[in-house]
C-alpha cells in the first residue's frame, strides 16, 4: 500500500509539472521560447516585431538593397533630385557645384549652390557687391525635390528655384547630398563629374 501511495504522488507531480502555465499577459507559456526570426529586408513585413519593417528597420541598415540611391534629372524646366530609400528622420541638403567645362577656363563656375564654398561676387552690382559670397543650399524631402530655373540675379530661393538656367550645364556639375542631423560619413554622398571638390567638407562623404 505504501508502495502504491509513492508512485500515485510522483505520478501527480509529473503531471502537475507539464500543465502549461499562464503568463500575466493572458498568453500560455508552453515552456519553448520560439527564436525571434530576422528582418528580411524586401518582404513588407516587420519579421522581428519591433515595429519596423524592411529597410525602416535599424537591422536593415547595412543591407545592400537598403542602400540610398539618388538620380537627378535636367528637364526643359527644372533639375529634379529624386531619393531612394531615403532615411525619413533624416534633414537632407543638396548641393549643385560647376566645377568643369569652360566654366574653369572663363573663372565663372557658378558654385553658389553648392552648400560648401559658395560664390564669390567678383563685380557689384544692383543687388551683390564684390567679395560678397553667395552660398545656397537646397533642403530636401525623403523622396527628394525639384528646382525651377530661372532665379534672377544670382539670388536661389532654396529648395524652390536654381540660378542653372538650362540642361547644358548638367555634364560639368558635382552634386552633394547631406543628412545635416548626422555626423556619420555614411549620411553624406557625393558624386558627379568630380567628386574630390568635396574632399574639405565638414564630414567625409561616401563617393557614389
Amino acid at each position: 500500500m505504501q508502495k502504491l501511495n509513492t508512485l500515485t504522488i510522483l505520478t501527480l507531480v509529473s503531471a502537475i509539472a507539464c500543465i502549461p502555465v499562464e503568463k500575466e499577459t493572458g498568453e500560455t507559456d508552453t515552456g519553448t521560447d520560439e527564436p525571434t526570426p530576422d528582418e528580411d529586408c524586401t518582404n513588407g513585413t516587420d519579421d522581428d516585431g519591433d515595429g519596423d519593417a524592411d529597410c525602416d528597420d535599424s537591422d536593415c541598415a547595412d543591407a545592400t538593397e537598403c542602400a540610398v540611391e539618388t538620380s537627378v534629372a535636367w528637364t526643359s524646366t527644372d533639375i529634379a533630385l529624386t531619393i531612394t530609400n531615403g532615411d525619413a528622420a533624416a534633414t537632407y541638403n543638396w548641393g549643385i557645384a560647376e566645377n568643369a567645362g569652360d566654366c574653369v577656363d572663363n573663372g565663372w563656375c557658378w558654385t553658389g549652390e553648392d552648400c560648401h564654398l559658395g560664390y564669390t561676387v567678383g563685380t557689384t552690382g544692383q543687388t551683390h557687391t564684390a567679395g560678397d559670397v553667395l552660398q545656397y543650399c537646397h533642403p530636401a524631402s525623403v523622396t527628394g525635390v525639384t528646382i525651377a530655373y530661372g532665379a534672377q540675379n544670382q539670388i536661389a530661393e532654396e529648395g524652390q528655384t536654381t540660378v542653372f538656367s538650362n540642361d547644358s550645364f548638367s555634364p560639368n556639375v558635382t552634386y552633394i547630398l547631406d543628412n545635416a542631423a548626422s555626423t556619420e560619413a555614411e549620411t553624406c554622398w557625393v558624386w558627379g563629374i568630380d567628386p574630390t571638390y568635396y574632399s574639405g567638407y565638414t564630414k567625409t562623404c561616401t563617393e557614389m
